[in-house]
């Protein structure tokens, strides 16, 4: 199953961001709390996310959502560097730029790892719900296909898709318009 690779990268993903925010944790902690409870909070956010580090890898529903926005969140702070760095490198120095295209290389993963939360295959594995459409009995010539817009899984015949077709989901259509010329064509 491709999905449990996804699943195992964007585990590894939620502990190194986990440990990130952690860090961060550490540092507005011991600037903001008194030294008795900066270790306390310091010690409920570690607890916590390795808590929920735990229960994402055993793919605890709970967790599901939680660690998506773990993910999001760093990348939000990856982002946050990246443009204060850009900032430095218009200031004029020279050093901040390996800083903006690798704080803007983690945002943009940190981001795509928090997206692939919304893809519905993925989700249905992450739930253990079952993919299979076996019990749809489709007539001779017709094929299962996603609409390109709201990924509603259709019974369609190819051979009678037309331009101004549409998805009855959504009403997109579901036929690119340049993509129906260029076969109408033929």
């Amino acid at each position: 199953n491709p999905y449990l690779r996804v699943h195992s990268g964007i585990n590894f993903v939620l502990l190194v961001d986990s440990f990130i925010l952690l860090y961060l944790t550490s540092i507005f902690t011991s600037v903001l709390l008194l030294s008795p409870y900066d270790s306390v909070v310091l010690g409920l956010t570690a607890g916590t996310f390795t808590l929920v580090w735990l229960s994402y890898r055993r793919r605890v529903p709970w967790a599901y959502w939680i660690g998506a926005v773990i993910i999001a969140l760093t990348g939000i702070f990856f982002a946050f560097f990246s443009l204060v760095n850009l900032l430095a490198l218009f200031s004029g120095s020279s050093g901040s730029i390996l800083f903006v295209l690798l704080f803007g290389w983690c945002a943009l993963g940190s981001f795509r790892r928090s997206m692939t939360h919304l893809h519905p295959g993925y989700n249905s594995m992450y739930f253990g719900r079952d993919e299979e459409f076996g019990d749809i009995e489709l007539e001779a010539g017709e094929m299962l296909a996603a609409c390109p817009t709201c990924m509603a899984v259709l019974a369609i015949r190819p051979t009678m898709l037309r331009s101004s077709d549409r998805c009855p989901h959504c009403q997109n259509p579901l036929i690119n318009e340049r993509l129906a010329a260029k076969y109408e064509e033929e």
